[in-house]
């Protein structure tokens, strides 16, 4: 048996995972090239009021890479050398 602080996320992972799967029976890719809130809007999607609550700043401290470069600027970075 899962101990609880495992099973309850992988049931709430599960559950969201069933719920989203209505998503695609939308052409999504019909949907891709509209303004978000026009996509909400279409899929009676809520806005993410908790989300959007979060200061943009902090939002941008905790989703930044906490690397200094990424690995495709790192080979970008190795073939000018390679090249110089």
């Amino acid at each position: 048996m899962f101990h609880c602080a495992v099973q309850l996320p992988h049931l709430k992972n599960t559950s969201s995972s069933n719920h989203a799967a209505w998503v695609l029976k939308h052409n999504v890719e019909e949907l891709l090239p509209l303004p978000l809130s026009e996509v909400r809007r279409r899929l009676n999607i809520a806005e993410p009021e908790i989300y959007n609550s979060v200061p943009d700043d902090i939002k941008q401290n905790l989703l930044k890479p906490k690397i200094s470069e990424t690995q495709s600027e790192r080979e970008r970075s190795r073939i000018k050398q390679a090249h110089a």
